[in-house]
C-alpha cells in the first residue's frame, strides 16, 4: 500500500470510529448556506419592485399636480408645467421625459422614466430595460 493510501485509510478509519458520518451537527448551517443566496435574490427583487411602484406613485402625483396647475391657470404655459414636473421628479430620475398637450380643453400628460433609475439593486436584469410611464388627463377650467 502506498503512503498516501495508508494515510487516507487511517483518516477514513478514524472518521468511522468517531461516528463522523452519522453526526448531524452542522446540517442547519449547510442548508442556510444553500438557501441564503436564493432568499437574498428574492429580497432584492422585492425591494426593486417596491421602489419602482413607489416612484411611479410619486411621479403620478406630480403629473396630476401639474395638470391641475394648468387647468386652473396656475401655470400660464405648457413649458412652465413641464419644467415643474421635471424639477419635481429629478430626485427620482434624471432621465425623465415629459410630454404635455392641450387639445380642445383637455390636458394630456405623459411622463416616462427608465425603471433602472428607480431601482436600488438591479439584480433582476429584466427590469433594467423597462420604462415607467405615467399618464394623466384633466379638463381645463381656465
Amino acid at each position: 500500500m502506498h503512503v498516501t493510501g495508508r494515510i487516507r485509510s487511517s483518516i477514513l478509519n478514524w472518521a468511522v470510529r468517531r461516528g463522523f458520518f452519522r453526526q448531524e451537527q452542522g446540517t442547519a448551517t449547510v442548508e442556510f448556506v444553500i438557501w441564503l443566496p436564493v432568499v437574498m435574490l428574492v429580497f432584492a427583487i422585492i425591494v426593486d419592485v417596491s421602489l419602482i411602484l413607489g416612484g411611479e406613485a410619486q411621479a403620478l402625483r406630480v403629473v396630476q399636480d401639474a395638470n391641475r396647475g394648468l387647468s386652473v391657470g396656475y401655470f400660464l404655459k405648457v413649458e412652465d408645467a413641464k419644467a415643474y414636473v421635471l424639477k419635481q421628479v429629478k430626485p427620482l430620475s434624471s432621465n425623465a421625459k415629459i410630454d404635455i398637450t392641450v387639445i380642445n380643453g383637455v390636458i394630456n400628460s405623459r411622463l416616462t422614466m427608465p425603471a433602472k433609475d428607480l431601482m436600488a439593486t438591479g439584480f433582476y436584469s429584466s427590469f433594467i430595460n423597462l420604462d415607467v410611464t405615467v399618464v394623466a388627463e384633466f379638463l381645463s377650467e381656465a
